[in-house]
């Protein structure tokens, strides 16, 4: 799909260079900025090769882009994880050789000791937080959500490399509002919903649930207004947000969490962790 993109963009560059020289306006396409930068040389009369310039400059970043998002596989202390997209959990990954946010990953571990630790995770990407709770934290169950196509298709493939298809279930429903976003793969084949989905709506079907963690790529404030009957229906000891430490948005989340009965506790990183207050 991306080699269609590039060899449609040379051509545009030839035809709406020529377009402009004959006086008719050039059609419109759907190949975004870079073309907008065509558009702009072809309207100042630029010449062929400024704009065939553009040309190979989009070329080149989407081939630098195509590079980065290839799924690869790793192995960290004897765990496999596929890692895919371009996101900042693939990048720690990368750069340290270790699981991304593992300090706050290594903070859950300690406080549960594995006691049938139950967490839901959502926005879990290709898995970096849900294969490391079930498979080093020692979690009973874990419940990843995660719309994203070749994450999904990503975090399904760990879970089976790994054999931990009888701890990690994985929902493909939207509940951070991804749709509409920018995103790593298209959705063509996905159950697409008119709007996000709450995790109040959700039939989690377990008894407890200790740590409600929501994702960087999956947070808003509506993710969180979605699931506050779920947090006081279990009360799970741990709410793991990544959030912005500061700003308003930062202050109107604290407010909410602090009517539910939870206080910040930590700082881990850019994660910020929320625990039960203790009873007075």
């Amino acid at each position: 799909m991306e080699r269609d993109i590039l060899n449609d963009l040379q051509f545009d560059a030839f035809t709406r260079l020529g377009k402009a020289q004959r006086g008719t306006p050039p059609p419109a396409t759907g190949h975004g900025n870079e073309v907008v930068k065509i558009d702009r040389d072809v309207q100042n009369k630029r010449s062929f090769p400024r704009v065939l310039d553009n040309a190979e400059t989009a070329r080149r970043r989407i081939d630098a882009i195509n590079s980065v998002t290839q799924p690869k596989e790793v192995i960290i202390d004897g765990i496999h994880l596929k890692i895919a997209g371009n996101g900042r959990d693939r990048r720690d990954i990368e750069r340290t050789g270790s699981y991304s946010d593992l300090e706050a990953l290594q903070f859950v571990k300690s406080k549960f000791q594995a006691k049938n630790l139950v967490a839901v995770d959502v926005g879990a990407g290709f898995g970096n937080h849900s294969i490391y709770l079930a498979a080093v934290a020692g979690a009973n169950r874990v419940i990843a959500f995660e719309s994203d196509k070749i994450l999904a298709d990503a975090l399904e493939e760990n879970i089976n490399i790994n054999n931990l298809g009888d701890k990690v279930a994985v929902s493909r429903v939207d509940l951070g509002g991804r749709r509409g976003l920018p995103s790593f793969s298209p959705h063509e084949g996905d159950e697409v919903t008119e709007k996000p989905q709450t995790l109040d709506a959700q039939d989690l079907q377990v008894p407890n649930v200790d740590l409600i963690r929501i994702g960087r790529n999956s947070f808003n404030p509506n993710t969180l207004a979605g699931a506050k009957e779920t947090v006081k229906k279990y009360n799970p000891a741990v709410l793991w947000l990544e959030v912005p430490h500061r700003g308003g948005i930062f202050t109107k989340i604290v407010d909410g969490i602090d009517e539910l009965g939870y206080e910040e506790t930590q700082k881990l990183g850019q994660v910020t962790i929320f625990e039960k207050k203790s009873a007075v």
